[in-house]
């Protein structure tokens, strides 16, 4: 017998014991803050470098947050301590600030200045969107 679906089984456990105690005590604040702070709240996802895209807590928040988890959930690569992440909101803050004033989008400047040009670019180069160097 494989060890890797009972692994599974145990990862899907784990993660909905997570994911329902994390529900438990997040509402747990929303009440306590109300609906007027909790619309500001910006989440700081610490965690390490890899698994940014699937990570639990960044999935939770997303949902937690709905529409505004675009500009209010953050993840924190390799950063552990409190003025970190707090270094790293205020620079993401002024970025956001920067971004609209000079391109009317909050999470412009959240992606590579040159990305869109190169997107547009790069399949002219290359002759189609997935082709690669000779």
């Amino acid at each position: 017998m494989s060890l890797g679906p009972l692994l599974l089984d145990d990862v899907n456990l784990s993660a909905k014991a997570q994911i329902d105690m994390m529900r438990e005590v997040i509402n747990h604040w929303r009440a306590e803050m109300g609906a007027d702070v909790w619309s500001q709240v910006t989440v700081v996802v610490e965690g390490p470098h890899q698994p940014r895209e699937d990570n639990l807590k960044m999935a939770f928040f997303r949902h937690a947050l709905g529409d505004r988890a675009p500009t209010h959930l953050v993840y924190a690569e390799n950063v552990y301590d409190r003025a970190s992440a707090l270094k790293l909101v205020g620079t993401i803050e002024a970025d956001r600030s920067l971004s609209i004033i000079t391109f009317n989008d909050p999470l412009r400047m959240q992606r590579d200045l040159l990305g869109d040009a190169a997107s547009a670019y790069l399949p002219q180069v290359f002759g189609k969107p997935d082709a690669t160097l000779p």
